[in-house]
């Protein structure tokens, strides 16, 4: 049941289809804003999930919103926020993720809310073909019309979105220098002593070279193309490992247990979201992102802030984030050998691991401190809502 505010400040409602994407991705902007807004957080999922996030002014309500097209729970959805934005009056509604942005944009614009958002975070469509991707393609569209503002994580994205004629050049604005909310540097900063105590409790020998995946297993994040790549770096060269780590969302632990039986010790799973993902960071040497689609990965960015160098696929929203040859490497999307090549040459060079990682570190820290993300964020909000009134 939502928890009930009183209070005479503007209000702003965040829609997620899940709980984790406002804790990852919204909580620097939910804490600030919470200072002067009265906020209420609304996905699918469980308030105790959300941590210290909320507070007196920071509200959550549960609301079931499937990733997948759904049309009766699609529906139903639908009206419960329509139910829920004329209830509450917000002065804005603010969405994340597709479904999400489809469903509380169409019913924000019915139900009267004056300022309404969209985040674009990636596009769902872009690994699909023929109608599904026609057909994703128009719900985006729909979500652009209903909308009064659209922001998205980067620049390439927006050049991407104008290219496939889903928005109109000027529609689509980047905060900041991009990233949906930027990066703690102080928190993901290179750690020694985490570094050896969680090689020592995989039984990871220090001199061992450790590729890192965090994330989601999802097939349009490149993981089985990592599993055959890893296969053949692991076997001309002894000294590399592998890490994964996060929630199988597409029935791949198999295949990742396939690779661990074939080098037994060398490669390491831990199961599920993590809350800590700078330790794992700090016990790798390399981190790996062979996607078929991105955003502008705040993982990524992340692993930089650790001075890990990437290894990651040449496609827009990553190529934002890596520059080849200087905070990492590039490789052709879903050609396994490229990727395995560029591993191997990496792994095998201490020297160039540490020139690119330190690099990274100086570029997030120049382009992507989460107090400058933060701030154009509080900003935008204040020229928002003080133009814009219920």
């Amino acid at each position: 049941m939502m928890m009930q505010i009183n209070n005479n400040h503007k209000k702003i409602c965040f829609v997620s289809t899940i709980t984790n994407s406002l804790i990852f991705f919204m909580s620097p902007h939910v804490l600030e804003l919470s200072k002067t807004y009265v906020i209420t957080l609304v996905a699918r999922g469980d308030a105790s999930e959300l941590g210290g996030v909320l507070s007196k002014q920071v509200a959550f309500q549960p609301l079931n919103i499937e990733r997948d097209i759904s049309p009766w729970r699609d529906f139903l959805a639908l009206i419960k926020l329509i139910t829920i934005f004329h209830k509450h009056k917000f002065d804005c509604v603010h969405s994340l993720t597709p479904k999400a942005g489809l469903l509380s944009m169409i019913a924000a614009r019915f139900a009267g809310v004056p300022v309404r958002v969209h985040t674009f975070t990636g596009q769902v469509w872009v690994s699909k073909t023929g109608i599904i991707r026609w057909l994703l393609k128009q719900l985006d569209k729909i979500l652009i019309w209903a909308a009064t503002d659209l922001l998205a994580d980067g620049h390439e994205q927006v050049d991407f979105l104008v290219h496939e004629g889903i928005s109109s050049a000027g529609r689509i604005k980047v905060l900041a220098n991009g990233s949906i909310c930027g990066v703690d540097t102080t928190r993901f900063s290179p750690n020694e002593t985490m570094r050896k105590a969680l090689r020592s409790r995989f039984q990871i020998p220090q001199e061992g070279v450790v590729v890192l995946y965090l994330g989601r297993l999802k097939r349009d994040k490149g993981v089985e193309d990592l599993c055959s790549a890893f296969n053949l770096v692991a076997k001309s060269d002894p000294s590399v490992f592998l890490m994964v780590v996060g929630q199988d969302e597409d029935s791949l632990e198999e295949r990742v247990s396939e690779v661990a039986i074939k080098f037994p010790g060398r490669v390491h799973r831990v199961v599920g979201v993590t809350q800590t993902p700078q330790h794992f960071m700090a016990a790798s040497d390399i981190f790996c992102l062979p996607s078929h689609r991105e955003g502008l990965n705040v993982t990524l960015l992340e692993s930089a802030s650790m001075s890990l160098p990437a290894v990651a696929s040449r496609i827009y929203g990553v190529t934002e984030v890596v520059v080849d040859g200087e905070t990492g490497m590039l490789h052709e999307q879903k050609n396994i050998t490229d990727l395995a090549a560029k591993l191997q040459k990496i792994a095998a060079d201490r020297e160039m691991r540490i020139k690119l990682g330190v690099a990274a570190r100086k570029r997030v820290m120049m382009l992507y401190p989460q107090t400058l993300v933060v701030q154009a964020m509080s900003t935008f909000y204040a020229n928002k809502l003080n133009t814009k009134r219920s």
